[in-house]
């Protein structure tokens, strides 16, 4: 019980689902009136703690009554490939930003550099996605960012190797197995475990499905796509919120989120008439309106005459961008969502 009431004001609602506050609109969220010695950062009051959500780098400067602070990060997500045609890139989505936490002594008006790290790149027209930038808070707090799409046939693998006592890694993307078998984008990792990875496409000669995206912190991989139909996405922690539905030339879905994480986008698929492209990633609610971001799915693959699906957007923070798919218009890849890192302390 005590860890619903938790929830339900992490999320600006009671016990009973009636709002009890003001509510975050993300980013460009400002102040929430009732925080005070003037945040640098978003914030919101959660019981007796402050709570602010840092989503560009700054120095953090808080004062505080002299207490530990609990620091939270997101590295960013990885970017995927664009489609390519010829056959010389292996094509698959952006990995997932890994989570890190931990409680450090802080001396009240002590300057920290916080970092947020960059969602990675798109890749163009049989071009290749950049890897996610790492979000810190100093040196205590470091979760690195997912790799992007190389082109490779190794699939880019989540953020991991951070600093902190709570450490989980970013879902890796969907293997990639030819330039006609586009791999999912890979789901954040969040306060509720790793991310999801995302599911592999399917090779085909003529007609070709894409994977679904994973789903972020502790949810699960995206499906791997059949010949003409894109893998569903990876549901949330909880698997209440499926993934995204793999598209079959009549579209695929976009993942949802709540406050236990998000779903992962839905892999296009192509009826030979009409390529899909990826759902995008859903946006997990961990922490209010602020939350880690499930894994795009790729765009389906175009027929032999046709045209490549576009990747689908990633969630949340640090979920992976889904891949272009293949055809003699090459579809484009999407970019990685950039990290977050979130401050909790007693005012």
């Amino acid at each position: 019980m005590k860890r619903l009431l938790w929830l339900g004001l992490l999320v600006g609602f009671s016990a009973h689902g009636q709002a009890i506050g003001p509510a975050l609109t993300g980013a460009t969220a400002g102040l929430v009136a009732g925080c005070v010695n003037s945040p640098v950062c978003p914030c919101v009051v959660v019981g007796s703690e402050q709570r602010e959500f840092c989503t560009s780098s700054v120095t953090w400067h808080g004062i505080t009554n002299g207490s530990a602070i609990t620091v939270e990060a997101i590295g960013g997500g990885g970017g995927g490939c664009g489609g390519d045609y010829e056959g010389g890139t292996n094509t698959t989505g952006g990995a997932g930003g890994e989570y890190a936490k931990a409680s450090i002594a802080y001396t009240s008006g002590s300057n920290v550099t916080v970092t947020i790290g960059a969602g990675g790149t798109a890749g163009g027209q049989s071009g290749t996605g950049g890897s996610g930038g790492s979000s810190s808070f100093g040196a205590s707090v470091i979760a690195n960012g997912g790799g992007g799409c190389s082109g490779s046939s190794t699939a880019p693998a989540g953020g991991t190797g951070g600093t902190g006592t709570t450490l989980y890694d970013g879902g890796a993307a969907g293997t990639p197995t030819s330039h006609t078998a586009f791999g999912g984008g890979g789901g954040a990792a969040g306060p509720n475990g790793a991310g999801g990875a995302g599911g592999a496409g399917n090779p085909n000669s003529g007609e070709s499905g894409a994977g679904g995206g994973g789903g972020s912190g502790g949810g699960a991989a995206g499906s791997s796509a059949t010949t003409n139909t894109g893998g569903a996405g990876g549901a949330n922690y909880t698997a209440s919120i499926p993934g995204g539905a793999g598209g079959s030339g009549t579209g695929a879905g976009n993942g949802g989120g709540d406050i236990n994480g998000a779903s992962g986008g839905g892999g296009g698929g192509d009826s030979n008439t009409s390529e899909d492209s990826g759902g995008a990633g859903g946006a997990g609610k961990e922490w209010g309106t602020y939350g880690s971001g499930g894994g795009a799915g790729s765009g389906g693959g175009g027929s032999l005459s046709g045209h490549g699906g576009s990747g689908g957007a990633c969630g949340l923070y640090g979920g992976g961008g889904g891949a272009g798919g293949f055809g003699p218009s090459q579809g484009p890849g999407s970019a990685g969502c950039q990290g977050i890192v979130v401050i909790t302390y007693t005012p």
